[in-house]
């Protein structure tokens, strides 16, 4: 387990280990909070985002992937959430519906920065498994039949506690494994390899603006 991840657990029990993660990782929190937050200043920003950072931590295990990535999940989505009610207040209502139009421009360039974000940590956790962010159209089966069963491969990956940390560990499917459990040939998770490492990598980390864009079919899967 990483160092972070540890300290995160002890924080989860302990106060003063919670407000030395705290302290430690303040340039994180300030910079999420100099990202924005319509109708909030920036010192109601930062308190937010120490209240987010800690609910977290308690929260946090190894299933959501990396500590980081989901922490800055965890604050834009309470930072969104409080410049909404703090706009209703003023009657500057923002659509609740996230699929609406965003008429706030503030809104709009912390959602445009947190999607930008995800993507960065995507193509990271991507690149371990020898796949690209860019090339993840080409790799999708063109038949739904074919992307039914990745994704059941992917899933059985993300569900299973072994599987899922030689995984993360080494950015390499359990081909054999996975053909033996499904009953089909190692070949045809060969020639999917690189579409069921990206789902199993959406499944096991914390990518919310990212699942948005999938087909409504395998979105609400992951």
């Amino acid at each position: 387990m990483e160092e972070l991840e540890k300290r995160v657990q002890a924080a989860g029990r302990d106060r003063r280990a919670m407000d030395a993660l705290l302290r430690d990782y303040l340039p994180f929190l300030k910079k999420q909070a100099a990202l924005g937050g319509p109708g909030l200043d920036y010192d109601d920003r930062l308190s937010l985002s120490m209240l987010a950072f800690a609910d977290a931590a308690r929260r946090y295990d190894g299933s959501r992937g990396a500590f980081l990535p989901f922490a800055g999940v965890c604050i834009r989505n309470r930072l969104l959430d409080e410049s909404r009610r703090e706009l209703r207040r003023t009657e500057k209502i923002l659509p609740l519906n996230m699929e609406q139009a965003v008429s706030d421009p503030c809104a709009q360039a912390l959602e445009r920065q947190a999607l930008a974000e995800e993507i960065g940590e995507l193509d990271k956790a991507l690149a371990l498994c020898g796949v690209t962010f860019g090339e993840l159209p080409g790799v999708c089966p063109s038949q739904q039949r074919a992307r039914t069963l990745c994704l059941q491969l992917a899933a059985c990956v993300a569900a299973d506690g072994g599987l899922r940390g030689d995984f993360r560990r080494t950015g390499r499917l359990p081909q054999g494994e996975l053909a033996r459990r499904f009953q089909i040939s190692v070949k045809t998770v060969e020639k999917h390899r690189k579409y069921i490492a990206a789902l199993a990598v959406l499944l096991i980390g914390d990518f919310p603006g990212i699942r948005a864009f999938l087909p409504k079919g395998e979105a609400a899967q992951t």
